[in-house]
Protein backbone atom coordinates (compact mmCIF):
# COMPACT_ATOMS: atom_id res chain seq x y z
CA UNK A 1 0.00 0.00 0.00
CA UNK A 2 1.29 3.55 -1.13
CA UNK A 3 2.00 5.56 1.84
CA UNK A 4 0.01 8.76 1.97
CA UNK A 5 1.02 12.30 0.68
CA UNK A 6 1.29 15.61 2.79
CA UNK A 7 -1.52 16.94 0.31
CA UNK A 8 -4.08 14.03 0.52
CA UNK A 9 -3.45 14.03 4.45
CA UNK A 10 -4.36 17.59 4.42
CA UNK A 11 -7.11 17.16 1.66
CA UNK A 12 -8.55 14.52 4.35
CA UNK A 13 -9.10 17.25 6.56
CA UNK A 14 -11.24 19.42 3.88
CA UNK A 15 -8.26 22.26 4.20
CA UNK A 16 -6.78 24.31 1.55
CA UNK A 17 -2.75 25.06 1.92
CA UNK A 18 -3.31 28.79 3.09
CA UNK A 19 -5.56 27.05 6.41
CA UNK A 20 -2.47 24.40 7.25
CA UNK A 21 0.25 27.58 6.69
CA UNK A 22 -1.95 30.49 8.60
CA UNK A 23 -2.16 27.36 11.62
CA UNK A 24 1.49 26.82 11.48
CA UNK A 25 2.34 30.64 10.66
CA UNK A 26 4.18 29.97 7.75
CA UNK A 27 3.43 31.33 4.64
CA UNK A 28 1.12 29.77 1.56
CA UNK A 29 3.84 29.36 -0.95
CA UNK A 30 6.24 27.90 1.59
CA UNK A 31 4.14 25.75 3.09
CA UNK A 32 3.00 24.56 -0.88
CA UNK A 33 7.05 24.29 -1.33
CA UNK A 34 7.46 21.82 1.09
CA UNK A 35 3.63 19.66 0.02
CA UNK A 36 5.68 19.07 -3.25
CA UNK A 37 8.91 18.51 -1.88
CA UNK A 38 10.69 21.24 -3.16
CA UNK A 39 11.77 22.30 0.31
CA UNK A 40 12.31 20.75 3.10
CA UNK A 41 10.84 22.29 6.29
CA UNK A 42 12.87 23.83 9.49
CA UNK A 43 12.69 21.43 12.54
CA UNK A 44 10.58 24.01 14.19
CA UNK A 45 8.11 24.01 11.54
CA UNK A 46 8.02 20.72 10.58
CA UNK A 47 6.86 20.50 14.56
CA UNK A 48 3.93 22.81 14.08
CA UNK A 49 3.03 21.09 10.66
CA UNK A 50 3.35 17.42 12.40
CA UNK A 51 1.70 18.54 15.57
CA UNK A 52 -1.43 20.28 13.34
CA UNK A 53 -1.95 16.79 12.03
CA UNK A 54 -1.15 15.18 15.22
CA UNK A 55 1.22 12.76 13.76
CA UNK A 56 4.91 12.17 15.11
CA UNK A 57 7.94 14.22 13.93
CA UNK A 58 9.28 10.69 12.81
CA UNK A 59 5.75 10.42 10.78
CA UNK A 60 5.66 13.69 9.37
CA UNK A 61 9.38 12.94 8.10
CA UNK A 62 8.09 9.59 6.68
CA UNK A 63 5.19 11.54 4.59
CA UNK A 64 7.86 13.77 3.30
CA UNK A 65 9.50 11.39 1.94
CA UNK A 66 6.61 10.32 -0.74
CA UNK A 67 6.40 13.90 -1.68
CA UNK A 68 6.67 14.36 -5.63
Amino acid sequence: MKSKTLKEIRLEHDLLQSDVARECGIGTSYYCLIEKGKRTPTLKTARRISGFFNMTLDEFYEVLENQD
